[in-house]
């Protein structure tokens, strides 16, 4: 619904258990076979750590993402998590899109995350989900490394997406009122069935 969308503007979490307060690793899940996670409890916060011995590629993890009804696409959405790993690593973040008989219907990739051993980093990018996949029966993030070498240790905790809208300054009320971004939020659709775009005219 709508009134949905308002909710996630105004700050609802898309991603549950972030930050693995319940010591479980739900609604994570393993991206290969090979792949395990489990919650550590590690300076006074709980991590999702990420550990491998197999070959595979694209070990890591899965979330399912609530596509809220089609809602979501083509808002900002604020990805963000803190992470720190054993060895120096890139990880590549996905959103994978599917029908409802489980064919891949497309990709989108996020900025990657590049690791130094050892070193808590910080990871934060803003996408908005193409509407050309919003009928997808389903959306699958991938956070997962691109080789196939084993996984000494990934940690990982506070996983949020958020709905993401420019701030007011206080000379205006409405930002981005002539649409100079190329973007046209923060306006929003009045219904499901409404469309905006922002297009070059005169």
């Amino acid at each position: 619904a709508i009134s949905d969308t308002k909710g996630q503007a105004l700050g609802t979490e898309l991603v549950p258990n972030g930050s693995f307060g319940t010591s479980t690793i739900d609604p994570a899940y393993p991206a290969t076979l090979d792949t395990f996670l489990e919650v550590e409890s590690y300076l006074n916060r709980e991590w999702l750590t990420i550990t491998s011995q197999g070959s595979s590629q694209y070990k890591g993890a899965c979330w399912n993402i609530d596509r809220q009804n089609g809602e979501i696409f083509g808002y900002p959405l604020t990805l963000s998590f803190d992470v720190q790993s054993a060895e120096d690593v890139t990880l590549g973040i996905n959103f994978v899109f599917y029908d409802d008989k489980g064919t891949v219907l497309g990709y989108q990739y996020p900025k990657p995350c590049q690791l130094t051993a050892w070193r808590f980093a910080h990871y934060e990018d803003t996408i908005a989900l193409d509407d050309q996949y919003k009928n997808c029966a389903k959306i699958v993030m991938q956070i997962i490394t691109n080789d196939d070498r084993p996984i000494q240790k990934i940690m990982l905790t506070a996983l949020a997406i958020k709905m993401d809208f420019y701030k007011n300054d206080s000379s205006k009320l409405i930002s981005n009122g002539d649409f100079s971004t190329g973007s046209p939020y923060p306006a929003y659709p009045d219904t499901f069935d409404t469309n905006l775009n922002v297009v070059d005219y005169l």
